[in-house]
């Protein structure tokens, strides 16, 4: 019987190995499969009862992951018909309303709902339902429009509404402009103008139906939105001008009509979100950039065969040909032949990378002069390019936390409004004026009101100002951490790999106890092969300049153990003998009580002196040498610190070294605080003091031994690409190994976030002074009476303005 739960608190691929294997080890369980992306875990058990899940539950805890029943699955759902912030504001409170949905959220800007929601308790239809239920479309892959086909669809709908809101105006109008044949027309022959208006107006009406559908339907379900407010402010002077129309054809008489007022309004909301849409086309543009990027086709190299495949139809294994000046068609390594590849697209480094083989190659970027033969490593999804299209896509999608604001007021907005033209039609109704004049006012408070610029301001500005970083290889995983980078008052810098090249180089060392330096670099080389820590491919260098040992030429290695922060353990075999051997750091030398020698000491101190990282070798109780390695700071880490401090910002030095060395690198950097000898799994605790202490953090690395700090911190960011379990914990992802992207990521938050709050002031600027002045407030003290249309113009373009502003972001980041 399978069963289905979520897990929190998974990071990597391994996270979710550990928890396979932990509940697939329980008695009765047949499987278990987790999903890493959707936090799934799928448990099949023989025979199922609570005290079995039960058990399974706790072991995944003792794994420190929390766990809850119930599947969670995140979708995203492209919605139709949502024309402004209170359409999107009701279908997210509509879906967080629904028993079974835990979290949902709407971007107005992509018409995309981000739901997470338990299978087992609500389907993906009874979703869909829901949503239509309110008059909007769910549109999916088989009936989601095309972008081109839509804007040509608007365009047409458009040239349509002007072609009959024209003629309806001048009708309408021509005679109060001094049109003297209008004039005439409409004294001569009231019924025919009556007749025409009525006829022009319908049509338009017709055309612009779903503003009335959608509209009518939301104030059903009370959520009204925009559409309501057109749909009851246009319904109201259509209704009016109906009835004095049947009055004008029963009596003859000349009587004011309003068809114009609806005609052009509707003509001008839909040119505003026309002129909106191509705006907003224009954010977009990096989504779409970024995937023309992927190649078409692929030449595979089978057998001695060069053949062009669909890019789909390659497999991982496959060994594909490069031509030069054509795409890397996939992520992959360099099996025969040198190149230089330009990697701009993908990572923002302008300059070309050398390629040889075993060089690894990132799908979609270009191949220089030299001609490749690849072997494909990572396929689809898997690759570089669309985990970038899809970090890309989760930002623009996502909120704000700023947003809250423009949610809130959004989601009170158009009822506020109703009610606002509702009393304004009654005080001047009560304060002696005419019905056609009250009514004028009641239309313009309706028209005027315009919370599309609310539920624009934050999300357009998240989409220009994600997409452009990500052309510069600077990727934000959302909203949230874009604006909370902008917050950041301490950042804390690992030294290895963020602040250092990651490559140190063996600078000295030191033998003692009879040993040869052709004995310390063969048993440190034998050691040192079985780890992966940077330290051991600069012995693994330098011991390349020694010839073997004769003494330990034939040694091999029994067993290895990695202590964290300390260093490795291992037994070595040699002429049949067994001989423990460590190689650790200067906290082990401590430990061991070898600083307690004055020559020892006097030799640790020097390389201390020097700034080197100190490995200590011993064989037993023996100690059989010192080995002193340095890492060259990265061009560009001295400006990224002034330019850190320029901003307010404190940077501070977080490493496992000691802590003169770690204070050399600091002095070189021009960094002050310094925190050192930090062991691994400490680096967390450095964070929560500094966060208990009122700071807010962010935590800069690149290591697997990062990731809890990157998760801890306010905000982590990743440099360099990093390690996959790094990427996966951090919030922001630098693809350049350059230290200057760090302040670039900190520009492009405050440009950002100054743009939001630039949108915000004016929209509720437009909107607090704007809907007063429809009311009338002007009238009584210099007779200033705003004309529905006037009104719906203003209403058409405020939505503009703040989509334009967004925009010029792209010049800005």
């Amino acid at each position: 019987m399978d069963k289905n739960y979520t897990v929190g608190n998974m990071h990597c691929a391994s996270c979710a190995a550990n928890v396979e294997h932990a509940v697939s080890q329980i008695e009765g369980v047949t499987s278990a499969v987790v999903n890493l992306l959707t936090e799934n875990l799928r448990v099949d058990y023989q025979v199922y009862n609570e005290e079995k899940e039960n058990i399974v539950m706790r072991a995944v805890e003792a794994l420190g992951y929390e766990i809850i029943k119930g599947a969670r699955v995140r979708t995203q759902i492209l919605i139709g018909g949502m024309h402004c912030a209170s359409c999107s504001t009701n279908v997210e409170k509509m879906l967080n309303a629904r028993d079974g949905v835990s979290e949902a959220f709407v971007n107005l800007t992509t018409e995309q709902a981000t739901v997470e929601y338990d299978p087992e308790r609500i389907t993906l239809e009874e979703i869909h339902s829901s949503i239509e239920a309110l008059g909007y479309q769910v549109l999916q892959d088989g009936n989601a429009p095309d972008a081109g086909g839509e804007h040509k669809k608007a365009k047409r709908r458009l040239y349509s509404l002007f072609a009959l809101a024209i003629p309806l105006f001048l009708i309408s109008m021509g005679p109060m402009m001094g049109i003297t044949a209008l004039r005439a027309l409409e004294m001569s022959r009231p019924v025919e103008v009556a007749i025409i208006q009525l006829l022009l107006t319908v049509p338009i009406m017709l055309i612009a139906r779903d503003h009335y559908i959608i509209g009518f339907k939301s104030l059903l379900k009370r959520m009204p939105n925009m559409d309501s407010l057109v749909a009851v402010g246009t319904g109201a002077a259509f209704a009016y001008s109906f009835y004095s129309s049947l009055r004008i054809i029963l009596s003859g008489e000349s009587l004011p009509l309003y068809f114009e007022s609806v005609g052009v309004i509707i003509a001008l909301i839909n040119l505003g979100k026309y002129l909106e849409g191509n705006a907003k086309r224009r954010t977009g543009k990096a989504i779409e950039r970024l995937v023309d990027l992927r190649p078409k086709t692929a030449i595979l190299v089978e057998d001695g065969e060069e053949k062009k495949v669909l890019i789909q139809k390659v497999k991982v294994g496959d060994h594909l040909l490069v031509k030069p000046g054509t795409a890397i068609p996939t992520d992959g390594v360099v099996v025969r032949g040198e190149s230089s590849v330009d990697e701009s697209m993908i990572s923002g480094e302008s300059i070309p990378v050398f390629k040889e083989t075993g060089g690894n190659l990132t799908g979609a970027s270009v191949n220089g002069t030299g001609s490749l033969v690849m072997e494909a490593t990572r396929i689809g999804e898997d690759t570089v390019l669309f985990q970038i299209i899809r970090m890309v896509k989760q930002a623009q999608g996502s909120k704000a936390p700023i947003a809250r604001l423009a949610d809130k007021v959004a989601g009170r907005f158009v009822p506020v409004v109703m009610g606002i033209a509702a009393l304004s039609f009654a005080f001047w109704m009560i304060y002696g004026k005419s019905l056609e004049f009250s009514l004028t006012i009641f239309v313009a408070v309706l028209v005027i009101a315009c919370p599309c610029a609310l539920g624009l301001a934050t999300p357009t500005a998240i989409m220009v100002g994600t997409g452009k970083a990500a052309e510069k290889g600077i990727l934000f995983k959302g909203g949230e951490p874009l604006e909370r980078l902008n917050s950041t008052q301490v950042m804390l810098l690992d030294k290895t790999g963020t602040i250092t090249q990651g490559k140190p180089t063996v600078n000295n060392e030191f033998i003692y106890n009879g040993y040869t330096l052709e004995d310390l670099y063969t048993i440190a080389a034998l050691v040192e092969s079985h780890s992966e820590h940077p330290l051991a491919d600069a012995v693994l260098t330098r011991a390349g300049n020694f010839e073997k040992s004769a003494a330990w030429q034939n040694a091999s290695v029994a067993s290895f153990k990695s202590v964290r922060g300390k260093g490795l353990v291992a037994q070595l075999m040699n002429d049949d003998k067994r001989h423990n051997t460590w190689m650790g750091s200067l906290r082990m030398l401590e430990e061991k009580g070898y600083l307690e020698d004055p020559l020892i000491k006097k030799d640790v101190d020097s390389l201390l002196e020097e700034g080197d990282t100190i490995m200590a070798l011993a064989l037993g109780d023996e100690l059989v040498g010192l080995i002193g390695a340095k890492d060259r700071m990265k061009d560009g880490v001295p400006q990224m610190i002034v330019a850190l401090k320029a901003r307010g910002i404190e940077p501070v030095l977080l490493t496992g070294d000691h802590k003169m060395a770690a204070a050399h690198i600091a002095e070189e950097a021009g960094i002050e605080r310094v925190i050192a000898e930090v062991m691994p799994e400490h680096k967390v605790q450095e964070v929560e003091r500094l966060q208990q202490e009122g700071y807010k953090v962010t935590m800069v690395g690149d290591g697997i031994n990062d990731a809890p700090a990157l998760v801890q911190a306010d905000v982590g960011v990743a440099i360099g690409g990093g390690t996959d379990v790094a990427v996966e914990s951090a919030d922001v992802v630098l693809m350049q190994d350059d230290p200057m992207n760090i302040v670039a990521a900190l520009h492009a938050s405050a440009m950002t976030l100054r743009n939001i709050k630039q949108n915000l002031f004016w929209a509720f600027f437009y909107n607090i002074v704007g809907i007063p002045i429809a009311a009338g407030a002007l009238y009584l003290s210099n007779g200033l009476l705003l004309n529905p249309v006037i009104a719906a113009a203003a209403m058409a373009f405020s939505s503009v303005s703040v989509v334009s502003n967004a925009l010029r972001l792209r010049r800005q980041i």
